[in-house]
């Protein structure tokens, strides 16, 4: 291949002119596989290295040496894992971040390579490296242009339980202002509990225009069935399609998304939006998100809830070796729509606060907490006064990924919404756990 130097022969080159920040890495327990991996025996050197993994593992020419035998050997996910492990006590080893580079480059995922290639340029490599290092960029440029066309499709399924699929209270008895007393309420007008089964499939088309922007199409179905009642069974149409630009520190994005929901096998909603994305890299770990969102909700059969609906929002998102942490805000507004009535209008302001924690190579951890604020811009002919609901959320997610195309989940999911109007009063728990495969 022109122009590149392959994994065999950078090792040899990129050990001699690259040692200028060994004098930093003195642990003693790396000496042996560094003179293995010097003689040409990866093999001996890995294996080395997993025997003494338990003892060693933590030291960083350990960690160095123990990550270039497992790259030389096809062990990448364990080169990623020592690299990294070096990098969030040592940031500045710029060697690591070499190698590092060189395992995602060698796996496929050019996205994560490049920034840690991009960083090398900017020290005081030698520029025999620094010439490497640009040609693997540049290798990386034409084989992400390459990727012209892609095609993808998933299928999720899952089991759990949900404790109040209609999402009503559980009081048995609400005051109703417009008649002064009290009503009893039917079981069916009170939460009712369930298991629950979901599958889930999608496609997606995508098509490069150029090495900075895309476009794709994409298409997926999403039925959940529960054992308790059909009445509340759903299935969500979803089209959807978009642009996207990506710059130096700059991107953009214009999604667009049509959905239809159904509900016991009746057409139950129809929503359109459009989004204008805009991401900005403030430095190396920190990105800065904004977006502003239009559409429409309309309801086959009761136009009288048919609204028009804008939100804008704002996030912070910040990645430090395994973590990533996000604090977001946003406030939306539904606006009704010709005949439809003022006390069904509303807006919506939320914070909310994310992570995301990288356990493993397999496994990832995701937590989300939010709040929220809904008032009414009028009060219904029944009650006195117009809705206010203060709701909170909490999510926990666990996922494992066998390889790259079978992976399993469990997810926790607990909401409150407290209303000032009974009625409307309840919270909900989801639990689920289930398995998706992609294909590509």
């Amino acid at each position: 291949m022109k122009g590149i130097v392959m994994p065999g022969k950078i090792i040899k080159t990129a050990m001699i002119a690259y040692l200028f920040f060994n004098s930093v890495l003195v642990v003693a327990n790396g000496d042996t596989l560094k003179s293995l991996i010097e003689k040409g025996k990866t093999e001996a050197a890995y294996k080395y290295g997993i025997k003494n993994f338990e003892e060693h593992a933590g030291d960083p020419l350990f960690d160095l040496y123990f990550g270039i035998s497992a790259i030389e050997t096809g062990h990448i996910e364990r080169a990623i894992m020592s690299f990294e492990r070096i990098l969030m006590i040592y940031p500045q080893q710029h060697r690591a971040r070499l190698e590092l580079g060189r395992a995602y480059f060698i796996i496929g995922n050019y996205e994560r390579a490049k920034p840690e290639f991009e960083e090398i340029l900017n020290t005081s490599a030698p520029e025999s490296v620094k010439q490497k290092v640009k040609n693997f960029l540049d290798e990386i440029d034409k084989r992400i242009a390459e990727r012209s066309v892609n095609f993808s499709a998933y299928i999720d399924f899952a089991v759990g339980h949900d404790s109040n699929i209609n999402g009503a209270t559980a009081y048995d008895e609400v005051y109703i202002p417009f008649f002064s007393d009290y009503f009893q309420l039917t079981e069916d007008s009170q939460a009712i509990s369930s298991a629950f089964a979901e599958l889930e499939l999608g496609v997606k088309y995508e098509r490069s225009i150029s090495k900075i922007s895309s476009w794709y199409t994409a298409a997926s179905i999403a039925n959940k069935s529960n054992s308790a009642t059909s009445d509340y069974d759903t299935n969500l149409f979803n089209l959807s399609g978009g642009y996207s630009w990506r710059g130096n520190k700059n991107s953009f994005q214009v999604p667009l998304s049509l959905q239809l929901l159904t509900m016991d096998g009746e057409e139950s909603r129809y929503s359109f939006s459009a989004t204008a994305v805009w991401s900005r890299s403030l430095d190396k770990s920190t990105t800065f998100n904004g977006f502003w969102q239009i559409g429409s909700n309309n309801f086959p059969g009761s136009s009288d809830r048919d609204v028009d609906t804008s939100m804008l929002g704002l996030s912070l998102t910040d990645s430090e070796g395994r973590s990533t942490v996000s604090v977001n805000a946003m406030y939306a507004v539904e606006i009704p729509r010709g005949d439809a009535l003022e006390h069904n209008g509303k807006s919506t302001a939320s914070l909310g606060f994310s992570s995301r924690y990288i356990v493993s190579n397999k496994d990832i951890i995701n937590m989300l907490i939010s709040a929220s604020i809904v008032e009414y811009d009028d009060a219904s002919p029944l009650f006195d006064q117009a809705r206010e609901d203060e709701m909170i959320t909490l999510v926990l997610a666990w996922k494992r990924m066998y390889n790259r195309k079978i992976g399993i989940n469990a997810e926790f999911m607990f909401t409150e919404n407290m209303s000032n109007q009974d009625l409307y009063d309840y919270d909900r728990t989801i639990l689920k756990t289930g398995i998706r495969y992609q294909f590509d």
